[in-house]
């Protein structure tokens, strides 16, 4: 949907009115219903699985249409909408403690050296090679002189991006959370400071996971404006729409919301130059992408709809539906919060939804098999949650074949 699955002429404003999460729901009771008639499958059981926003329609699509399904998975499925989420930075904040408290500090402090650097305009001939080394080590398009406060916040949003994506994703990508936090905190560059520390950590997180665009001879723009010129660009190829970023910045803007705002307490978490991160300062990107009518009131009114359209965010809405969430997961605590009553009452009925945790993983952890014990070994493990997924369905769908069956590994 947002990169391969798409539009082949352009992505302007008229071509994604269509990227909407009904119009996605009505497309899958399509395919459905096709497949079960084309194949004559209309008295087989039939279940919808997805991950992230994948396994938030599959949940969705339960809700809206339980005569075409008969039970739904959703993993990792961000379930509860608003205009922002608050718990984000403070979440992902958390986990970066967990880890290690001293590349937490370590990080908070380099990023009040940048603070200062920046904030005092000191970027003279005397900082000028720490003010370059900083714009060459990340990448950026523009100089670190003069900047004014909306491109400083730019400039440690892009900082506070990397370390969030890493944290959401930990364990499923090149790099982990305990990997930069060795860089950071490792005793060999103890006489570094902290912002060589930090730079130093996000150079790894760029090159692991491949984050950074100067791997492609691009750069990372610093400025209202290129950044505007970046997403408002409509053509197949590029690179805003090529990665899918004009379109999750759509249906965020247009219905989705969630936007990771911080109200200014840098206590919960260790980026500083994004102390005040307001909802306007996510609306005025919605605009400059997309344009009129895309304001902070129409964007507000949007999310609203949304919710009256599909109801409540609690997961105990609807039957038969599993949904799956690591515990590292930035999203967890938000999820469960208007979720207590189901974990309560899950065992008391037949049809009643499930959550499960997966223990030690992050945001999509729980999708993928675990790795094989043993380095020779080819079949990887089927993890706790999967197996518990699998027995579930088997009740639900009344496949005595899954129930009790407890696969250990799959070639």
């Amino acid at each position: 949907m947002f990169c391969w699955s798409r539009n082949r002429s352009n992505f302007t404003v008229e071509t994604l009115r269509f990227l909407t999460v009904s119009q996605a729901l009505e497309d899958i009771a399509v395919f459905v219903a096709f497949i079960r008639k084309r194949f004559k499958l209309e008295k087989n059981k039939l279940f919808v699985f997805g991950a992230s926003y994948g396994g938030t329609l599959a949940a969705l699509f339960r809700r809206k249409y339980p005569h075409l399904t008969d039970a739904a998975v959703a993993m990792s499925a961000p379930m509860k909408r608003d205009y922002e989420n608050k718990d984000f930075l403070p979440s992902i904040g958390k986990k970066l403690k967990k880890t290690d408290i001293m590349c937490y500090k370590q990080i908070e402090l380099g990023l009040r050296q940048a603070t200062r650097l920046l904030e005092n305009h000191i970027c003279n001939k005397r900082e000028l090679p720490l003010c370059n080394k900083i714009r060459e080590n990340l990448g950026l398009c523009s100089s670190l002189k003069g900047m004014t406060p909306l491109e400083r916040r730019l400039f440690f949003g892009t900082i506070a991006k990397d370390f969030t994506f890493l944290t959401e994703y930990n364990g499923l990508l090149n790099a982990t959370v305990k990997n930069i936090c060795d860089v950071i905190a490792h005793p060999n560059i103890a006489a570094w400071s902290p912002l060589d520390k930090l730079l130093a950590g996000d150079i790894v997180i760029s090159k692991e996971l491949f984050m950074s665009k100067v791997r492609s001879g691009e750069c990372l723009p610093t400025k209202k404006q290129d950044i505007c010129e970046y997403l408002s660009n409509v053509t197949i190829k590029h690179n805003a729409v090529a990665t899918g970023k004009r379109q999750r910045l759509w249906q965020s803007c247009s219905e989705l919301g969630s936007f990771p705002t911080s109200n200014g307490d840098s206590k919960q978490h260790p980026f500083g130059g994004v102390d005040v991160l307001p909802f306007s300062y996510f609306a005025d990107f919605c605009y400059c992408a997309f344009g009129h009518p895309l304001t902070s009131p129409f964007i507000k009114q949007r999310i609203d709809a949304f919710t009256r359209t599909f109801g409540p965010s609690s997961l105990s809405i609807g039957t038969k539906i599993i949904y799956s969430i690591g515990e590292d997961d930035p999203r967890l605590q938000r999820e469960l919060r208007s979720t207590e009553k189901l974990a309560s009452k899950c065992s008391k009925h037949v049809d009643e939804n499930r959550i499960f945790i997966a223990k030690g993983s992050a945001h999509c952890g729980e999708v993928f098999l675990k790795p094989a014990t043993k380095r020779r070994m080819k079949p990887r493990r089927v993890s706790v949650v999967q197996e518990r997924i699998v027995e579930q369905l088997g009740r639900w769908l009344h496949l005595s074949a899954l129930v009790g069956n407890k696969t250990k590994s799959i070639d």
